[in-house]
């Protein structure tokens, strides 16, 4: 499993213990129990519990392949929230778990459909750059139909987060080379720049100077593609 976020993990934390099925010490080393087995059957073609959608965000945080692929096999509805909120391939993306995205999205998993903050799993993947599948995943979402230009709550197009990466207090090199691969993606398929310039909240003076900084000092991990778009954003940031 890539690097989990604390804070999913936490807030998850209080529904572990009502998902008896899934959590319990031979469940986690055996696979689904025979009674979360057969509720997942008996969900076939019915519009399926929240606490099975629970269940299975469980096991997506756990990295429980048997109860994921038995799940899966039986083909039902991936589209819907847990009660955090988030869908299965959200959470996926959130986490960084590349392999759970390509298998959710080839089980039928809606490659735009949000979760309750209006954020698809291309909002998430980029929001957590931080995981080391990060790139690969957004590579991924954007080549199976991602909407680059579709907005959350917040008004904010998927652009507006790998700017606002760019402006976090612990930006540095590796920050901005992941940063500007997801971006070129981004921008490989449509998305534009200026639009994730007009959402408020972007500290634009503070992008400017951090990347300022770093043109400065270390680069060598930046392509010249690269510096010439961050050079671009510099430049765009202070005309918007």
């Amino acid at each position: 499993m890539g690097k989990y976020n604390f804070a999913v993990i936490l807030l998850w934390g209080s529904l572990l213990l009502g998902c008896k099925d899934i959590t319990t010490s031979s469940t986690m080393s055996d696979g689904p129990t025979n009674s979360t087995h057969v509720a997942v059957e008996q969900s076939v073609g019915n519009e399926i519990s929240k606490e099975l959608i629970d269940d299975l965000s469980t096991a997506i945080i756990q990295g429980n392949t048997k109860y994921i692929n038995t799940f899966l096999k039986l083909n039902t509805n991936l589209n819907r929230l847990n009660s955090l909120g988030e869908t299965p391939l959200t959470l996926a993306a959130t986490l960084g778990e590349l392999e759970m995205v390509k298998q959710f999205i080839n089980s039928g998993a809606k490659v735009n459909f949000p979760n309750q903050f209006g954020r698809t799993p291309l909002h998430k993947s980029i929001i957590h750059f931080q995981n080391d599948e990060s790139t690969e995943i957004v590579s991924f979402l954007l080549k199976n139909g991602a909407d680059t230009e579709i907005l959350d709550q917040n008004s904010a197009t998927p652009v507006y987060y790998c700017l606002f990466n760019l402006s976090k207090p612990y930006f540095d090199s590796d920050v901005a080379m992941k940063s500007m691969k997801m971006l070129s993606e981004l921008e490989v398929h449509g998305a534009k720049r200026s639009i994730g310039f007009k959402v408020p909240g972007l500290d634009k003076n503070r992008l400017v100077n951090q990347i300022k900084v770093l043109l400065q000092g270390d680069i060598h991990s930046l392509s010249s593609n690269q510096v010439e778009l961050i050079e671009r954003i510099v430049d765009e940031a202070g005309e918007s």
